[in-house]
């Protein structure tokens, strides 16, 4: 443990101090932190390169690599998240077009009883 302590930067008066459930402690929220920032880094770089295709005229719009295609365990929550909001848009503009398509039949109806 402590080597661990150390490759986390904890000083060792610090390490030497503390109970064993606050070197823990101090140890995953050091692991915490390196993996939300290498994940916000792929993120980074993947909105990067999403924007540099966006841009290019030959690109092809519809097959844009996410985050987690090559690193699923670490977007794993991102991955579902899309999902469930995709699968909600993809509802809400079925029900729109379901709405717009009984109001046309309305219309015509209401036309067609005017006309008689």
């Amino acid at each position: 443990m402590y080597e661990n302590a150390m490759d986390c930067g904890i000083p060792i008066d610090t390490f030497w101090g503390n109970s064993i459930a606050e070197n823990l402690d101090l140890i995953e929220s050091f692991g915490r932190n390196v993996k939300r920032r290498r994940r916000e880094q792929i993120f980074d770089c993947f909105m990067m390169a999403n924007i540099v295709n966006e841009r290019h005229p030959m690109a092809e719009k519809e097959s844009l690599t996410m985050p987690w295609d090559y690193y699923p365990e670490l977007f794993k929550q991102e991955k579902e998240d899309f999902k469930k909001e995709k699968e909600d848009s993809t509802q809400e503009n079925y029900k729109a077009a379901w709405r717009r398509r009984v109001q046309l039949f309305n219309e015509q109806r209401h036309k067609g009883g005017e006309k008689q």
